[in-house]
């Protein structure tokens, strides 16, 4: 099964009918890739962010509740 795949690749790489399927090919491959990856970078900062704004302004509330506790 896996012979006749790699014989099918290796056929459509040599025929000239086939190269710009192939190159198509990895070109799609390459931009999901590269898609995928800077989908993960930009949604670990929005969560490195995130996170620092909600550290912040828990310190801010601690901050203000210390300075107008009632006695």
């Amino acid at each position: 099964m896996y012979r006749k795949a790699l014989n099918f690749i290796l056929e459509l790489i040599e025929d000239n009918k086939g190269s710009p399927l192939v190159e198509e090919g990895i070109l799609i491959g390459l931009a999901i890739l590269s898609l995928t990856i800077l989908i993960g970078i930009i949604l670990s900062v929005l969560g490195w962010t995130s996170n620092s704004i909600t550290n912040i302004f828990n310190y801010l509330n601690r901050v203000a509740n210390g300075f107008f506790v009632l006695p």
